[in-house]
């Protein structure tokens, strides 16, 4: 029988960690922004999107900008503020978006977003429960990453792909 210090230490669960992201946002405070934690896992690509790539597609909910040509394949370009419902404030004369590219499982979707932020790990800290929003951002928010600089909302990707697939219009991407 082996004694218990001779035992291979067992690895401490891995924390898990997440792409930061900005949404500005315009209300009647002023101007500002929204921190949104994605899981790193299911981020194929961070990069500054051209917008002259994006082929707009008419009648399709706000949210929906357009799609892109990627490597073969049409992927949805979606306007992560807006399918939060957030008062965004759109870029003057950019002519490239930061943006990342999701996926789960066959599917791929870009989110445009402000400002990519950089790697962030949860750690030891425990995500607080969603303040009060309107029920579309709940379903989208699984909880508040705590930081004393900046809060991070931590986006709900199984929601997200849900609520894509449930939009008029929008066929499934494989």
């Amino acid at each position: 029988m082996m004694s218990s210090f001779l035992q291979p230490a067992i690895a401490a669960t891995a924390t898990q960690e997440f792409f930061s992201v900005a949404i500005t946002i315009r209300n009647r405070w002023g101007e500002g922004n929204v921190f949104l934690g994605i899981p790193l896992a299911q981020i194929e690509m961070v990069e500054r999107l051209s917008l002259s790539l994006i082929c707009p597609i008419p009648h399709m909910p706000p949210a929906f900008r357009g799609v892109r040509q990627q490597r073969g394949s049409l992927i949805w370009v979606i306007d992560l503020g807006v399918l939060l419902g957030l008062p965004v404030v759109k870029g003057q004369f950019s002519q490239s978006q930061p943006a990342l590219m999701l996926t789960s499982g066959s599917h791929r979707v870009t989110c445009l977003v402000s400002h990519l932020q950089g790697i962030v790990a949860q750690g030891s800290r425990v995500l607080r429960p969603v303040p009060q929003l309107v029920l579309s951002q709940r379903r989208l928010i699984q909880g508040i990453l705590p930081d004393p600089q900046n809060p991070l909302a931590i986006l709900n990707l199984e929601a997200l792909w849900a609520t894509l697939k449930g939009q008029a219009n929008f066929p499934e991407t494989r």
